[in-house]
């Protein structure tokens, strides 16, 4: 069994998710933190669990208070 991990943005916390889960961000600066289930309710729809959109970098952070900031590039000029 994979260790939970939680997601961190502009102050605002998600999960706990399994490890593994597959996560869509998206950087949008002055936007509220927030997250929406995506897919179907058997897990048919694709690999994309949950869109988190949120107003700076996401961290990733272990239950056992490890983390990874996951930097995303600017948009293409």
């Amino acid at each position: 069994m994979g260790t939970n991990v939680f997601v961190v943005t502009g102050g605002v916390t998600f999960g706990p998710f399994p490890s593994g889960t597959v996560a869509k961000y998206t950087q949008a600066p002055g936007a509220s933190p927030s997250s929406k289930k995506i897919g179907s309710t058997n897990c048919q729809a694709g690999a994309v669990l949950v869109h988190i959109t949120g107003p700076d970098e996401l961290v990733v952070r272990s239950i056992d208070g490890r983390t990874t900031t996951c930097f995303v590039p600017p948009p293409p000029k």
